[in-house]
C-alpha cells in the first residue's frame, strides 16, 4: 500500500544544479528532492493523474533567504494553475501558499517555513523544466520507503 504525501513538480539532477546555483548563501542543510508542492496530502478527487509524468516549464521570479530558510518564488503557467491547491488553515480561514521551492534550511527550521520568506524579485527570470509526480510513502519488504513516482496513483 502506498500513501500520497504530496504531489507537485520535481526536478532532475541537472535542473536541481541550476536551482541550487541561485542560492547565494546556502544554509546548513540543502533540501533534497527539489520540488514545487502543488498539494499536500491530496484527497482522491484532488489527484493530478491527467498530468502526472508530464514535463512543465516554470519560471523562477524571485528569491529569498531569512537566515532560517532559503528559497525561490515560482510562476506557474496559466494552463497548470488549476492543479495548484497548496493551502493551509489558519484561524478558520484557508490560506493559499505561494508556489515556491525550498533550497536550504537552518538546523532549527522546517521546509514549510519557506512560505514565510519575503521574496525579492530577480532581474532576469530563470526558466526550469520539471516533471509532475507524487511523493509517496510505501512499505516494501516491511520497510517504509519515501520516493518520487511519475505514474498514476489511485
Amino acid at each position: 500500500m502506498q500513501k500520497v504525501i504530496y504531489y507537485g513538480v520535481f526536478f532532475d539532477e541537472e535542473e536541481s544544479k541550476k536551482l541550487y546555483a541561485l542560492d547565494e548563501t546556502p544554509l546548513e542543510r540543502l533540501s533534497k528532492d527539489l520540488h514545487v508542492t502543488f498539494r499536500y496530502f491530496p484527497f482522491l478527487n484532488e489527484r493530478i493523474n491527467d498530468v502526472v509524468g508530464k514535463e512543465v516549464n516554470l519560471k523562477i521570479i524571485a528569491k529569498g533567504n531569512d537566515g532560517r530558510n532559503s528559497g525561490l518564488l515560482v510562476e506557474i503557467p496559466e494552463s497548470y494553475k488549476k492543479y495548484y491547491r497548496h493551502r493551509y488553515k489558519k484561524d478558520g480561514q484557508i490560506i493559499r501558499i505561494i508556489p515556491h521551492i525550498t533550497l536550504s534550511l537552518s538546523n532549527d527550521s522546517t521546509p514549510k517555513e519557506t512560505r514565510n520568506i519575503n521574496f525579492t524579485p530577480i532581474d532576469e527570470p530563470v526558466e526550469v523544466k520539471g516533471k509532475f509526480g507524487y511523493y509517496v510513502s510505501k512499505y516494501i519488504d516491511g520497510k517504509k520507503e519515501l520516493k518520487i513516482v511519475y505514474e498514476k496513483v489511485l
